[in-house]
């Protein structure tokens, strides 16, 4: 039987036809982890770039927050007073000593202010089952909470229901157990005298007069002024740090942008990193699929192919912001490439 030599042209063709061709299924799987490769590099990509996406300095706005929030603290009993049902009382009492309510009844001003005179002592007198009557505390608080060193006496009815005074009233004794008595008093005092506020005002002024004389209460003298200077200081600052914040912001914006390209730049290398990650991870996984077992040119094709690749992934992983990421791109879109046409030999 003759024999074929083996540098016949059949001998070539058998010898081609002895390594085994990849099927159609297993062409569509590299396809298919090839796309998976690139979609996670992209992904990657993205996740980076967002990451580290350009962020403007916040505390300019922390700080004029927190001085606006200071402003708005200290002024804040001035500023809901705007809105308050107690706004008449407080805004009568800054000026005048007494203070009725529409529909309180008769009652003689003119005696309670001969007998207060300029003592810290104001009066309030309540229409019975009003707002303000049906809390008497609060209308009394109304007024000492925004009235330096006053004392209040509040009426409704024509009797005595509650007295407070300001926390910087000048007392030299313990605050709870005088105004317990003070008040007590006072209630003892005008028990008898329903009916007539002059009369019950008359007693509230001795009752001052004698807690000046035994030295519970330094005496001083109540000085009457408009507060609107108040309004214009607060809105004043306001308007002041509203507009510190703005030149403080202004006078970064430079810096601001300035560091804004230096975090895109940055973001825009992190995610071309990623991107070639990808493109390195997609040359490894084709250098996989490849048969070890090739012999003569492809042997060497895939030796150098597998030298080159080590060379790109070291430059890509120590690469720096000197590093030049478009050369080394088309380094490993070359190898890309040289894989494919081993892949597709």
């Amino acid at each position: 039987m003759s024999r074929r030599r083996a540098d016949q042209p059949g001998a070539v063709r058998q010898a081609a036809w002895s390594t085994p061709r990849p099927t159609r299924a297993e062409r569509r799987l590299r396809k298919i982890r090839r796309r998976a490769v690139q979609r996670s590099a992209a992904q990657r990509a993205r996740e980076s770039a967002g990451a580290s996406g350009p962020r403007r300095p916040r505390w300019p706005i922390v700080v004029g927050i927190g001085l606006i929030v200071s402003i708005l603290v200290a002024t804040w009993s001035d500023l809901t007073l705007l809105v308050s049902p107690y706004r008449s009382v407080v805004d009568t009492l800054r000026q005048h000593v007494v203070y009725v309510q529409p529909g309180a009844g008769h009652v003689d001003t003119a005696a309670i202010r001969r007998a207060i005179g300029v003592r810290p002592i104001a009066v309030e007198v309540l229409e019975p089952g009003s707002a303000q009557a049906k809390d008497p505390g609060k209308a009394c608080a109304a007024a000492v909470d925004r009235i330096d060193g006053l004392m209040v006496a509040v009426f409704v009815g024509g009797e005595f229901e509650y007295g407070c005074e300001s926390d910087d009233l000048p007392l030299t004794v313990d605050w709870f157990g005088w105004d317990f008595v003070q008040w007590s008093v006072v209630s003892t005092a005008t028990g008898y005298l329903t009916g007539d506020v002059a009369a019950q005002v008359n007693q509230v002024v001795l009752r001052y007069d004698a807690n000046i004389a035994d030295g519970s209460l330094l005496d001083h003298r109540r000085r009457f002024s408009v507060p609107t200077y108040r309004y214009l200081v607060a809105g004043g600052l306001v308007v002041l740090v509203v507009a510190g914040v703005f030149g403080v912001r202004a006078g970064l914006g430079r810096t601001v942008r300035v560091a804004a390209r230096a975090l895109v730049r940055r973001a825009r290398r992190r995610a071309r990193y990623a991107e070639l990650d990808g493109e390195l991870a997609e040359v490894a996984l084709i250098m996989v699929e490849l048969s070890p077992e090739a012999a003569g040119v492809a042997a060497d094709r895939l030796g150098r192919l597998s030298a080159d690749y080590l060379t790109a992934l070291a430059d890509s992983q120590h690469a720096d912001r000197h590093t030049d990421l478009d050369e080394l791109a088309d380094r490993i879109g070359r190898l890309r490439e040289r894989a494919r046409a081993l892949d597709a030999a």
